[in-house]
């Protein structure tokens, strides 16, 4: 959540190169800012969830707004390291 309006200052913006043989993978924080309103549901649908069924709920719940999921994008969340 941000308060703070965009404004730009014409400057170029300064580049760092990282150097030496860094062995951690590179994580990043991504931050959308979207103005205006924003179904959530839709940005981010299940897709699937075992054992039970949490698409068919989500269609059930939403009804015809519900994407279908040969519009949906699987996201590999099989990582048994992540709580």
């Amino acid at each position: 959540h941000s308060t703070n309006f965009v404004t730009q200052s014409g400057e170029n913006r300064v580049t760092e190169t990282t150097g030496g043989n860094n062995t951690e993978p590179y994580k990043a924080i991504v931050y959308f800012y979207l103005d205006g309103g924003l179904d959530s549901y839709s940005m981010l649908a299940p897709y699937t969830c075992s054992p039970i069924d949490v698409y068919g709920r989500y269609r059930d719940i939403r009804g015809t707004i519900g994407l279908p999921t040969e519009n949906l994008f699987e996201i590999p969340a099989n990582n048994p390291d992540q709580p």
